[in-house]
């Protein structure tokens, strides 16, 4: 189990009915409330993790994740690992308002991608 009293006191939990409590220790603590920091907690959280703590300093998301907002494509990489990972994501954004109940504003477009030489 990780001590919490080391973090300030002012962090807050957003998750389920403990928003504003933050509790005297967690067997899982993230820190960082990006796109990675929540999806490791949702994961964890599907998979039966029920003792999870995301800290923010501020509101989720609100670091450099919004930067990226509505540049998620599913193909335009070399990977095959990389594509599969996208084509997972894309899934579960859209099947997390279903899930949750809550909106999350995703939306499908489409997007070109020109070759800028023979080779791409």
């Amino acid at each position: 189990r990780i001590n919490l009293q080391q973090f300030p006191r002012k962090l807050q939990s957003y998750v389920g009915s403990n928003i504003g409590i933050l509790p005297d220790s967690a067997q899982v603590v993230i820190v960082g409330g990006g796109i990675i920091g929540n999806s490791v907690a949702y994961h964890l959280a599907r998979e039966g993790c029920k003792d999870v703590v995301l800290l923010e300093r501020d509101k989720l998301t609100s670091g450099t994740t919004w930067h990226a907002a509505g540049l998620m494509v599913t193909y335009g990489s070399l990977s095959e690992t990389s594509t599969e990972l996208r084509k997972y994501t894309r899934k579960l954004y859209e099947s997390l308002e279903a899930e949750t109940g809550l909106a999350t504003g995703f939306k499908k477009c489409g997007f070109v991608q020109l070759a800028g030489n023979q080779d791409y």
